[in-house]
Order: C-alpha cells, then sequence, then structure tokens
C-alpha cells in the first residue's frame, strides 16, 4: 500500500508532528511520502525517517478556483502513483478535494483530517456559502477523520457529513526514552517550573498565561516559566515580558525537537488556548509525566482530563487571578495525579492509532 499525506509545509506545529508520527510508524510496513508546498519550513526534518519520501510542490495552499487548478495540474500526475492520498487541515483538504472532483479517472482513496476547531477558522466569512463549498467539495473524499468527538460533532452539525474520530498518537516508547535526557535550561534548585508548549499565535493565548504567571509569582518568588515554540506573536510577548518586569523568570524557548524532557523537567504545563481540534501536547505532557492545567476550551481537554483525577482543568472564561491561585492550589498541596495520567495516555500510543488509520484505509 502506497500512503502520500498532504500537509502545506512541516513548521513545528501539532498537526505536522502528528503526521510525522503516524508516518514514520506506517513506513515500517508501507510506503509513505509526504506532500508539502514549502521545503524551507521543515522543523522535523530531523525527526523523519529515512525511508520516507518528501515530495515538494513549490506551491502554496490557499483556497481559491485558480490556485486550485494550479494545484490540480501539479499533483494529477503525482496522486495517481498512489493508494491512498491522505490530506490533512482544512486548506489542503479544499485543494484535494477539488483536485478529486477533476480527476475522473482516479483510483486512490482520499481520506480528509481535520485537526483544529472548524468554525473558528470561517469566523467573519459568508458562513452559508462557505459551508456549501466545504461540503461539496468534502463529499469528493471516501472519508473525513477528525482528532476528537466534539470537534467531529461540530464538523458533522456544519457541514452535514459523517465523520471518524481518530484521536491524535504520542509515541510512548520515544517519550519514555527521551524524557531523561538533560533540559535545554539547567533546572535550578528549587525553583518551581512551569511550561507551554505551543505556536506563539492569539489563539494559544500566551498573553493570558503570561499575566497569570505575574500574579502567581508574587505568591512565590522561586518560580519560572519556559514557553516552547515560534509565531508571528514573539516580539509582542517579548515586549510583554519586559512590560510586566519578568525577564528573568519567563523565557522564550523557541522549537525544541525534545519536549519531552523539557515537560519531564517540569512542575506542571499550562495550555491557555482559547480553542484547539484535540490538545495533543496534554497527552504528552502526561506521558512525559508532567502535570497538567487546562483551561476548559473547544475542543480536546474535557475529552482527555477528568479533573483531579489525571489532571486539573479550569473554566475557559477563567482570569488570570484566577489561574495564579489553582497553580498556587496544585503546587502548594502537592497534588500528584501522575500515576493516573500515565496509564490515561497509554490508549493514545502510536502503534493503537496507527492500527485505526490502516483499518480505515482498508475499508471499503
Amino acid at each position: 500500500m502506497k500512503i502520500c499525506f498532504v500537509l502545506p509545509n512541516l513548521a513545528g506545529g501539532g498537526a505536522e508532528r502528528v503526521i510525522v508520527t503516524l508516518a514514520n510508524e506506517l513506513c515500517k510496513k508501507y510506503s509513505i511520502s509526504i506532500l508539502i508546498g514549502n521545503e524551507i519550513i521543515n522543523d522535523y526534518e530531523d525527526l523523519i525517517s529515512k525511508n520516507i519520501k518528501i515530495i515538494y510542490i513549490a506551491h502554496n495552499f490557499k483556497p481559491g478556483l485558480i490556485n486550485g487548478l494550479k494545484f490540480h495540474y501539479i499533483v494529477r500526475e503525482i496522486f495517481n502513483d498512489f493508494d491512498i492520498i491522505h490530506s490533512n487541515l482544512t486548506a489542503p483538504n479544499l485543494l484535494v478535494s477539488f483536485s478529486k472532483l477533476l480527476s475522473f479517472n482516479s483510483k486512490y482513496k482520499l481520506i480528509l483530517t481535520e485537526h483544529n476547531n472548524f468554525k473558528r477558522r470561517f469566523e467573519g466569512f459568508s458562513g452559508g456559502l462557505i459551508k456549501r463549498v466545504i461540503s461539496y467539495l468534502y463529499s469528493f473524499s471516501d472519508s473525513i477523520t477528525s482528532v476528537s468527538k466534539e470537534l467531529s460533532s461540530e464538523i458533522e452539525n456544519e457541514i452535514n457529513s459523517n465523520l471518524v474520530t481518530i484521536y491524535n498518537p504520542i509515541e510512548l516508547t520515544k517519550i519514555k526514552k527521551s524524557r531523561n535526557l538533560p533540559s535545554i535550561l539547567p533546572k535550578r534548585k528549587g525553583i518551581k517550573r512551569f511550561i507551554n508548549v505551543g505556536r506563539l499565535i492569539s489563539q494559544k493565548n500566551q498573553n493570558l498565561l503570561i499575566e497569570s504567571f505575574k500574579l502567581y509569582k508574587s505568591i512565590n518568588q522561586y518560580s519560572e516559566l519556559l514557553i516552547f515554540g515560534k509565531g508571528p506573536l514573539l516580539e509582542k510577548l517579548k515586549n510583554k515580558i519586559i512590560d510586566l518586569d519578568l525577564e528573568d523568570s519567563v523565557f522564550l524557548m523557541g522549537f525544541s525537537e525534545n519536549i519531552y524532557s523539557e515537560l519531564y523537567n517540569s512542575d506542571l504545563f499550562i495550555l491557555t488556548s482559547s480553542w484547539e481540534g484535540f490538545g495533543n501536547v496534554i497527552i504528552e505532557s502526561m506521558a512525559s509525566r508532567c502535570r497538567v492545567l487546562s483551561l476548559d476550551c473547544d475542543f480536546g481537554p474535557r475529552e482527555i482530563i477528568k479533573n483531579n483525577r489525571n489532571g486539573f482543568i479550569v473554566p475557559l472564561t477563567s482570569n488570570p487571578n484566577f489561574v495564579a491561585k489553582k497553580i498556587d492550589i496544585i503546587i502548594s498541596n502537592n497534588l500528584n495525579i501522575i500515576e493516573n495520567a500515565e496509564t490515561f495516555v497509554e490508549k493514545f500510543d502510536i502503534e493503537n492509532i496507527a492500527k485505526e488509520y490502516v483499518l480505515l484505509y482498508k475499508k471499503n
């Protein structure tokens, strides 16, 4: 079976990490390629198996009629060489579906996966028209999947299509090996370390995180916050840190190839996103034996976190003062749910998730 994954690029995001993880597992038995439009943005290059072929097409993935026709012209012969085309994220999904529409004699099976909050992506657009276009184009796929049950339900309501939920995978064996490696920034004795992992974009709401940490630091000055990720808000977050006089305790760390050791060496992972599709870093944190505190955003956290049993969850509307107080309760009372969390995430291991996708690929 020849499988081609489609992504805009291999930037250091959650969806990209998921596909690299899945491709690395599947290439043990199948012929795997990853087609991307931008070879410059490739944060995961060193993590991709040598058995995987990377196909660069030097083309952007912006939806639109003209761009769709150009995309089809480039990929039509490439796609016909595969049994499975597995596209990921909404923009590629639209272009690949449009190409399938124009490929009258294509024999490949088309799988589409949505990784993020669907409504949020189309805020500000003419809702009815865009829904009809997506619904029509997606009808040319053989299966549509999403990464959480609530996200599947939302998309089904939006575009009137049946979805299959397949959760994001983690590499438990790799995590257990990697988490004991040294942290980039050695942990200082007596300092409580908090961590956030995610792109520096408004969705991840690191502003709330930094403001919450500022208030917590007035309770416990022996603490620090590490934020891992890259993105367009880098300079604004730097200025925020300076404005709050936190240069000595809040650090923007950029991208890390081994985030598991950073999580393992932290006392608490904090997710302040306004929305997610699943929140893969939550289960990565649990597998890395790092406690998790998350806002109750759509979608993912409430499907993963059983409050006070394998993690901690607070209302999406929580203000910095409320978040800071919750951090203090977790740290001061040494609330320990690590064993429960580590057991819970075993079902997300890549071996289990890969089997679900293989069954989908082979389904008639």
